[in-house]
């Protein structure tokens, strides 16, 4: 799903690895919501959604700012 992120405007700011390796995160930024919005629902996105759901990895979405 990341080389999506900039056909809508997208990033990946950082990507970050729990010491045994069994958490991810990834913090990505867009220039607007309206953007984000179509990243999530581009077409091929959700094509590719079955691998996410194969892998067994648990996504949660945050919406964060900075302070």
């Amino acid at each position: 799903m990341l080389p999506l992120l900039a056909a809508h405007g997208g990033r990946l700011a950082r990507r970050l690895r729990s010491a045994d390796r069994l958490v991810e995160v990834h913090l990505v930024e867009f220039r607007s919501p309206e953007a984000f919005a179509a990243y999530r629902d581009d077409p091929s996105r959700a094509a590719q959604a079955r691998l996410l759901e194969a892998s067994g990895a648990a996504t949660e979405l945050l919406e964060l700012y900075d302070v």
